[in-house]
């Protein structure tokens, strides 16, 4: 499961299971296209259910049994206390090393956005980047972190400029 993923998850469980489209797109910093492939994805996984909302426009996102109990595995990872051996452990019994990668990452993502008043994308760019020790000025950077987490390559590389240009890399 990429990392963009298990976000996803994430934050369809803060909202009671169910959000719009526009509004994962907007909270994660993602464009349609990542978006709708990460939803093929975990609808594929069977974790969630696209439907239409009241305003037939609208594309309503909601969990499915398995995203709740994949929501409830991820939520015991980052309990207060949660360290590397919970991760270690995810990866042991079946989950995917880039899951693992996220909910180490994911600990400090929230607190890095906040801190540091980035979109969550440049923060999972940086946070990727600086757990993988990626030369953040090659060109192949960007390729690498969308590789490790799931973004698309032109969005990584745009969060890389944005970060260089605000001097954070």
């Amino acid at each position: 499961m990429p990392a963009i993923d298990a976000l996803v998850l994430l934050l369809l469980e803060r909202g009671n299971g169910a959000m719009e489209r526009g509004k994962l797109i907007a909270e994660l910093g993602l464009d349609s296209v990542s978006c709708t492939r990460s939803l093929n994805r975990l609808e594929e996984g069977g974790c969630v259910f696209r439907s239409c909302g009241v305003d037939r426009r609208t594309l309503v996102v909601e969990l499915l049994d398995g995203g709740w109990d994949v929501c409830e595995d991820l939520s015991a990872v980052f309990a207060d206390g949660a360290d590397e051996d919970v991760a270690i452990s995810v990866e042991a019994n079946g989950g995917h090393r880039l899951l693992s990668e996220a909910i180490l990452a994911s600990r400090g993502l929230s607190r890095m956005q906040r801190d540091l008043r980035i979109t969550r994308t440049q923060a999972l760019a940086l946070l990727v980047a600086q757990r993988w020790g990626l030369n953040t000025r090659a060109a192949s950077s960007a390729t690498r972190i969308a590789e490790l987490s799931g973004i698309p390559r032109t969005t990584a590389r745009s969060a890389l400029r944005a970060l260089q240009k605000r001097g954070l890399l």
